[in-house]
């Protein structure tokens, strides 16, 4: 039958995905008393105080996601994500409840992370990985392994007590 995949990338692969598609990304945290000019989303002019950034999660105004590509900083693009909308992803975040919650362990890295999961969610850089495919050949190459949820039961029941042991066959882009 049909496989399902779905993948839940951190903001750390995201950037790596940026990297090999030419694109750096980089964030500036944006202190509740800092100024900042943003049309439709974008840091059109801002004034920020690089000796003064929020250190405690309610100084915190947002945080701004630049993108540009590589050797090609004059083509810098911007989304600015209000504290608000980060806010708003938080409240429904599993990460946020419990005992231990790194929102409330590293709340600013969090919102970081947030912001550029939301940048890239609205297209603000490529995060193409189609490096890991030799254009030639159309063979993967090495690079992320991604694994099916029948890949993963699979191998859960080769390792089931009493059940027939067998070779467990990955599904993905590259071996791992």
């Amino acid at each position: 039958g049909a496989h399902e995949l779905q993948a839940w990338f951190t903001h750390r692969a995201l950037i790596e995905f940026a990297g090999r598609a030419g694109w750096i990304v980089s964030t500036s945290l944006v202190h509740k008393d800092d100024s900042l000019l943003v049309e439709d989303g974008e840091v059109r002019h801002g004034v920020t105080d690089p000796d003064n950034p929020p250190t405690k999660y309610e100084d915190l105004r947002g945080v701004v996601v630049y993108a540009w590509p590589k050797g090609d900083k004059a083509s810098k693009v911007s989304r600015y994500v209000p504290k608000a909308t980060i806010d708003a992803r938080r409240a429904v975040s599993d990460s946020a409840r419990g005992g231990f919650s790194p929102w409330n362990t590293w709340p600013i890295e969090m919102a970081e992370k947030t912001a550029i999961k939301y940048a890239v969610a609205r297209g603000l850089f490529p995060v193409d990985d189609s490096a890991v495919y030799d254009a030639d050949a159309g063979e993967p190459q090495p690079g992320p392994f991604v694994e099916t949820r029948a890949a993963q039961e699979q191998a859960h029941r080769a390792h089931q007590p009493g059940q027939p042991a067998g070779a467990v066959a990955h599904e993905g882009i590259a071996d791992p």
